[in-house]
Parts: C-alpha cells; structure tokens; sequence
C-alpha cells in the first residue's frame, strides 16, 4: 500500500490517525463483530443469560450432558468409601506401595530402584494387594 495516504479510525468519537496495519486489524474485527450479529438473528442464537430472571440463572436451567447425574454421584461417594474401607485394611507395607503407586504417581520400576526390592517382587505385591481389595470390595 502507498506510504503517504492517512488511516483514521473512530476513538471516543473522534477520528485519530493510525497505520495501515491498525487501521486493517480494526476494521476486520468490526467486520467480525457484523458477521457473529448477523448469524445471531439468522440463527436465532439465544445466550445463556438471556435465560436470567429473578428466580433462576439461566445457565443453570441448560443441562450439561457431560456433568455426573445425580445417579452417578452417589455410586461414586458409595465407591469412594467403600475402597477407603479397604485401603484402610492393608498393612502399612501394602498401604506404602498402593498410596506410592496409584495416588503419587510412582512407576514400579521407580519404586524398585528406590527401594532396592527386584522389580518382579514389587509386580508381585502389587497384583497380592490389588487382589484383595478387589476381594473386599466384592463382599
């Protein structure tokens, strides 16, 4: 574009001089905005708050297919409680290793070089005490 023409564009109602490339990013947002309007009333896109009235806010009438049900978050407090129970019957050295593997992060072959304990004893322990949690959870 030619250096010597002079860009404006409206601030606070007054016309302010700016670069070509100000002046292009304006109003290409500007065209932005007119084009989400324009899908809005051809659409007849609603907000959420549109929903809003004195009694309830209007996101919290739209359902959310991906929050737990009611259903869902029960069984999960059930569950959660339950396998506390559980862990809560495991030997400090079964507790150690479950809270080390499943609640720390820690990788086995982790633990083995922490520990100096061989790999396949810790898989070992690991898989002993897994089984009996699932057995108590079973009963």
């Amino acid at each position: 574009m030619s250096n010597d023409k002079i860009y404006y564009i409206p601030v606070n109602n007054q016309l302010i001089i700016v670069s070509y490339e100000v002046y292009q990013a304006y109003y290409k947002s500007k065209e932005q905005e007119k084009y989400q309007e324009k899908k809005k009333r051809n659409y007849e896109v609603l907000s959420y708050h549109a929903l809003d009235s004195s009694e309830f806010n209007g996101e919290d009438i739209i359902w959310d297919r991906l929050a737990p049900t009611p259903e869902e978050i029960v069984i999960s407090h059930v569950t959660s409680a339950q396998l506390n129970s559980a862990i809560e019957t495991l030997s400090e050295e079964e507790y150690n290793l479950v809270q080390a593997l499943f609640f720390e992060g820690s990788s086995l072959r982790m633990l083995a070089r922490k520990s100096g304990v061989p790999l396949n004893s810790l898989k070992y322990q690991r898989d002993k005490v897994l089984r009996k949690l699932k057995k108590y959870l079973e009963n």
